[in-house]
């Protein structure tokens, strides 16, 4: 069951945050970042797995994947965004 609402966290906070989830680890254990993750009801989440999708140098959705490690995750979502590229 935690698999499903992680993907759909991990979409939410690479689009809005226009970056990979992945970079956001060095904010993540701050006040204002858990603020954040608590207040959007768990829609904002870091870790690895989620990738912006940019078109015409506009953020335009994104690509998450959950359920393996970060590292998987993250490698998994990287084949599906240049897949989609």
């Amino acid at each position: 069951a935690g698999a499903p609402l992680a993907f759909l966290g991990g979409d939410y906070t690479a689009a809005s945050f226009q970056q990979p989830t992945k970079e956001l680890a060095g904010i993540a254990g701050q006040t204002w970042f858990q603020s954040l993750v608590v207040s959007s009801i768990g829609r904002i989440m870091p870790g690895a797995g989620a990738l912006p999708i940019v078109e015409g140098g506009a953020v335009v959705g994104a690509v998450a994947v959950a359920g393996g490690t970060e590292d998987q995750d993250q490698r998994c979502a990287e084949v599906a965004l240049a897949s989609y590229q």
